[in-house]
C-alpha cells in the first residue's frame, strides 16, 4: 500500500489553523476528518477490522507505544469534535490550536517525521490539558480494561475525558446485577468492553450486558451455526435469529 506523506497532513493542519476562507465549525470539521483519515491509513494493514476512530487510536497506541499524554490528548480531540455541535464557536476557537498540536504530534510519531519549524511556530508549545470530565452515559459506555482482579475489573471510560478508574464487579449483587464471572477467563488488560444499560453506584458500574472487544467484527451467522440444538431458552431464541434462511429448490425458483 502507498502511504500518504507527512507533509500532506502538515499542510492541511496549517490550512485548518490559518485559513480565513471557512468559518470555525468548518475548520474543525476539516481537522476531525484529517484525524480520521490518519487513523484509517495507519491501520489499513492491521490484522484486524475496526469499527471506529477510537479503536484505531487505541490499537496504534498499543502497537506504536507513543506517550500516554499524546494518547489522551488525541482521544480528547476525538471526543470533542465528534460532539462539536454541542460547543459554542468561542469554545471551538479556543480549543482548535491545542487540538491541532495534538494532531501534528500524532502525525510526527506515526510518520516518523518531525513537525516543520514554521508549523510548530504557529501551534502551542505544549499539549493542552484534557478538559473536565463529562457525565457517564447510562445507555452504552465504552471502557478499556486496566486490571483484572479476582472478583472485578478495573476499567477506564474512553469518552469521559478523565483518568478516573471505575470498578466493574463481576459477581451478581443484591440489586439483581448480572453474573459476569466468566469474563475472568476471557479479558486481559488493554481490552475494550461495551457496557450496555449501566447502573452507577459511585465508582462501581453494573451493566445489564457486556460486549467483549466490540470493534473486532465477527460473522455471527457462522457462530450460530456452531451451536448444537440442545433445548429451548431465551438465549437460544436469540441465536436462532442469526441462522441463515432455509433455502430449497422451490424457494430458489420463486
Amino acid at each position: 500500500m502507498e502511504y500518504t506523506s507527512a507533509d500532506y497532513y502538515y499542510d492541511d493542519i496549517r490550512r485548518c489553523l490559518t485559513t480565513t476562507q471557512y468559518d470555525i465549525r468548518r475548520r474543525c470539521g476539516m481537522a476531525y476528518r484529517l484525524f480520521v483519515e490518519l487513523m484509517n491509513e495507519t491501520t489499513a494493514d492491521a490484522p484486524a477490522s475496526f469499527s471506529g476512530a477510537f479503536s484505531r487510536l487505541h490499537y496504534l497506541h498499543a502497537q506504536r507505544g507513543f506517550a500516554d499524554t499524546l494518547y489522551h490528548a488525541a482521544n480528547d480531540f476525538r471526543v470533542r469534535w465528534r460532539r462539536a455541535d454541542e460547543l459554542t464557536e468561542a469554545e471551538l476557537t479556543d480549543r482548535l490550536p491545542g487540538d491541532l498540536r495534538a494532531l501534528a504530534d500524532l502525525v510526527a510519531g506515526l510518520k516518523q517525521a518531525p513537525v516543520p519549524a514554521e508549523l510548530a511556530a504557529l501551534l502551542p508549545r505544549h499539549l493542552t490539558a484534557v478538559e473536565s470530565p463529562k457525565p457517564l452515559s447510562e445507555k452504552c459506555l465504552r471502557v478499556v480494561v486496566d486490571a483484572v482482579l479476582s472478583h472485578e475489573l478495573t476499567v477506564s471510560p474512553t469518552d469521559a475525558n478523565s483518568d478516573t478508574e471505575f470498578q466493574l464487579p463481576l459477581a451478581p449483587d443484591a440489586a439483581g446485577g448480572r453474573d459476569f464471572r466468566y469474563l475472568l477467563e476471557l479479558v486481559e488488560p488493554g481490552m475494550q468492553l461495551n457496557l450496555v444499560a449501566v447502573r452507577h453506584e459511585g465508582h462501581r458500574l453494573f451493566p445489564e450486558l457486556v460486549i467483549l472487544e466490540p470493534d473486532y467484527l465477527v460473522n455471527v451467522t457462522a457462530i450460530a451455526q456452531c451451536i448444537a440444538r440442545t433445548g429451548t431458552c431465551s438465549e437460544w431464541n436469540v441465536l436462532k435469529k442469526f441462522d441463515p434462511f432455509v433455502t430449497s429448490q422451490h424457494t430458489l425458483l420463486g
